[in-house]
């Protein structure tokens, strides 16, 4: 906010000022790739929207070693790792076991938590470079993703 070139004495009273951008820093600033093979127009890219309406869908089942992996431009902090499987219709497509982890490196990885239920939020202080959702063993149920992000 700035002030013009004004001879007004009057006193300006402001009760709110917020700067809002359309798109998630993080968002922005990453890419998101799966090993699973995709299901019709459910693109990969779909788990960076938050809309329910909008999701990944795999066009098969995990098998260990499957993974979504969240891939940043450079290693950033982060506090929290949010993961949205299933949906109402199908509320067994989620991926069943496994875990959540992060690497500054891809190589070594650090386990943030297991995977349990189709909605997980956690609060966590970690550097990182990717995050990733990786199966820990193979099952029927495909999977859908309606949100993987961190902040």
């Amino acid at each position: 906010i700035r002030g013009g070139n004004s001879s007004e004495t009057n006193w300006v009273i402001v009760r709110s000022f917020e700067v809002n951008s359309e798109a998630d820093p993080v968002a922005s600033m990453s890419r998101i790739s799966t090993n699973l093979p995709v299901y019709q127009d459910h693109s990969v890219e779909n788990m960076l929207d938050e809309s329910d309406d909008v999701f990944f869908w795999s066009a098969g089942a995990p098998s260990a070693g499957s993974q979504i992996l969240l891939t940043l431009d450079e290693p950033a902090k982060f506090s929290r790792v949010v993961l949205k499987m299933g949906d109402p219709e199908h509320p067994s497509d989620i991926f069943r076991s496994g875990a959540i982890e992060y690497s500054c490196d891809g190589a070594s990885w650090t386990q943030l938590c297991e995977l349990s239920g189709a909605e997980i939020d956690v609060s966590a202080d970690f550097e990182a470079k990717y995050v990733r959702v990786i199966c820990s063993s193979g099952q029927t149920n495909w999977v859908i993703v309606r949100y993987f992000g961190v902040s």
